[in-house]
């Protein structure tokens, strides 16, 4: 009896102590597994669903689900289409590499006629700018920016001879100068040009000519440069660029300065000395200039952070939720711009998609509505919109997809009874480690972008009738009877009423409809429309008035019958009737 008194002690003993950890460990993991299961129910758009260009947007594409009636829109908060001829064509910065010659000039819809001030060996694909790019360092001009009459050459005035890599949307200049890339990518709105220091040698300023043709530069007071067309129109704009280190670190200390030398116009990049040399800093560091069409709305995606309430993040190539060193505790705001949705739209499903990418501990991001107007490039601690309640979380782990639900957020951005002003996640525990995700400025993975995805179906014409009154509706004006059967009392075969089935061929409407007997003893009466693909409405009341009829239901390309049962006080049925199709 001892041994089994202690063996008894040890076996709770081992449940105490064993159990939350494994219970905690349990939670974890579902919790895990939930999220990933959601983040992969993705198709194969090209095998299984089918685009419908006619519903394209500058930001958005639809396609049509394998069973006909319901479409997917893929949301994004960057342009993914441009137009062409009255038509949306899809975005291609992909790099093609083209012939060079010793006189090459550019693509015909330049206007600069300087017969070799770039050998063009690759441009972009499909955008409405044209960017080209020499094969080599060693030529006047190793980037050209195109967009209507104007064009922008940038030349480099020193550092060595080397041969453009290409990747895709990527050109890289290795070791221009000392552990110092020039690296160039193509993206949805423009050119993002990025020196790429792998260590820091010294150098703090970084030079390029300018050969502008029917443009003219000018410095703003944001520290962009403005390019003006012939007509005094800014057409192009460089933002304020931006440092950033390998760890999220990021400085604004850096300037564009415009200057003029031998008739010559100049751009120089001074950035802080004493950032670059800091030894927290993490290699290696991007420099980031970018240029951007300044008639491409401005995108919504950003964070902000109670370190620095006063500072605006909206170029940032990343978002933040949770507690980070540089930004203090940190909010993500994204807002989408929908496309106008029919009448009749009935959304199934909605949810944001972000690509989180650095750290692994799991943390729950919760999704708020936001409920005043905001713009990302002002947004800052500060000035933060109101929010709702919380409305959608996830579990955040390690990198890769994760997404929120907000299929009642747009639901009711459909319906117009909620203004859109977009979302805002946070940690649930702001005082968390911090969870980074790529933003709308991302440009070396266009996949990785946030995206907002609604399953949506949109109810035809004909079927808006249904479960509506056809008397109301003034289908009752040309209905007919299209089949009739009697109801009769299953014990004394005494008729209790007729049942018939109404049909409206103006409406193209059928409904159930029952005249009961005078004097009918029954305690309830439930009157059904039944179409043929097992839809159907029901009518239930006491029968101690003239007629009971159902609301109607679309009858087009379908058939239907309808059938009535009368019950006694007790529930019992008593008698029942069930017409033909029609």
């Amino acid at each position: 009896m001892k041994k089994w008194k202690i063996l008894l002690f040890f076996i709770l003993m081992f449940a105490l102590i064993f159990t939350p950890i494994i219970t905690q460990s349990i939670g974890e993991s579902y919790a895990e597994n939930v999220n990933r299961v959601e983040v992969s129910n993705h198709v194969d758009r090209e095998k299984d669903y089918k685009e419908v260009k006619e519903l394209r947007s500058a930001n958005s594409k639809t396609f049509l689900k394998p069973d006909g009636k319901s479409y997917v829109l893929e949301q994004y908060i960057e342009p993914v289409h441009f137009k062409k001829n009255g038509k949306w064509i899809e975005i291609d910065n992909n790099l093609k590499r083209v012939k060079t010659k010793s006189n090459n000039k550019l693509n015909k819809s330049f206007k600069n006629k300087n017969s070799d001030s770039i050998k063009t060996a690759f441009k972009n694909k499909a955008n409405q700018f044209q960017v080209n790019f020499a094969e080599s360092t060693d030529v006047q001009s190793i980037v050209s920016f195109g967009y209507k009459d104007v064009e922008i050459d940038f030349q480099l005035v020193d550092g060595k001879k080397v041969f453009a890599e290409l990747d895709r949307n990527k050109v890289t200049y290795p070791n221009i100068y000392p552990n110092t890339d020039l690296v160039y990518h193509v993206s949805n709105t423009g050119l993002k040009e990025e020196w790429v220091l792998h260590e820091y040698n010294g150098k703090n300023i970084y030079s390029m000519k300018l050969d502008l043709q029917s443009a003219t530069p000018l410095e703003g007071e944001d520290g962009s440069i403005k390019i003006k067309d012939k007509h005094s129109k800014d057409i192009i704009v460089l933002p304020k660029p931006l440092m950033v280190d390998s760890n999220d670190s990021a400085s604004y200390d850096i300037n564009m300065e415009l200057r003029t030398d031998g008739g010559n116009t100049y751009l120089d990049l001074v950035a802080d000395a004493k950032w670059l040399s800091d030894p927290e800093r993490k290699f290696p560091i991007r420099i980031d200039p970018t240029v951007e069409l300044q008639d491409i709305s401005t995108t919504y995606d950003t964070f902000i952070g109670n370190k620095n309430k006063d500072t605006n993040y909206q170029p940032f190539s990343y978002l933040i939720t949770g507690n980070i060193d540089d930004y203090g505790v940190t909010r993500t705001f994204i807002e989408f711009e929908l496309p106008k949705f029919p009448d009749g739209t009935i959304v199934n499903r909605a949810r944001l998609s972000l690509n989180q990418y650095k750290t692994e501990e799991m943390e729950q991001v919760d999704l708020f509505p936001v409920t005043s107007s905001w713009y990302s490039g002002t947004l800052t601690w500060n000035n933060q919109p109101s929010v709702g309640n919380r409305t959608a979380s996830s579990y955040v782990s390690g990198p890769g997809e994760y997404s929120w639900d907000m299929t009642d957020i747009v639901k009711n951005w459909i319906k117009g009874d909620v203004e859109n002003n977009g979302i805002s996640l946070r940690h649930h525990n702001e005082s968390n480690n911090r969870k980074s995700y790529r933003s709308s400025d991302y440009v070396i993975d266009e996949t990785k972008r946030p995206k907002l995805e609604i399953e949506y179906k949109v109810i035809p014409e004909e079927e808006k009738l249904s479960g509506t009154d056809p008397l109301n509706k003034g289908c009752t004006k040309d209905a007919i009877i299209a089949n009739r059967s009697n109801i009769y009392n299953d014990d004394t075969n005494k008729k209790m009423g007729e049942l018939q089935l109404r049909y409206s061929p103006k409406c193209k409407t059928a409904w159930g409809r029952v005249v009961p007997v005078n004097n009918t003893d029954a305690g309830t009466l439930i009157v059904k429309v039944v179409r043929n693909d097992g839809e159907y409405l029901e009518a239930m009341a006491n029968p101690t008035f003239s007629t009971l009829w159902t609301f109607q239901i679309n009858d087009q390309d379908y058939t239907s019958y309808a059938e009535a049962a009368f019950y006694d006080y007790d529930g019992k049925k008593i008698g029942s009737a069930k017409t033909s199709s029609y």
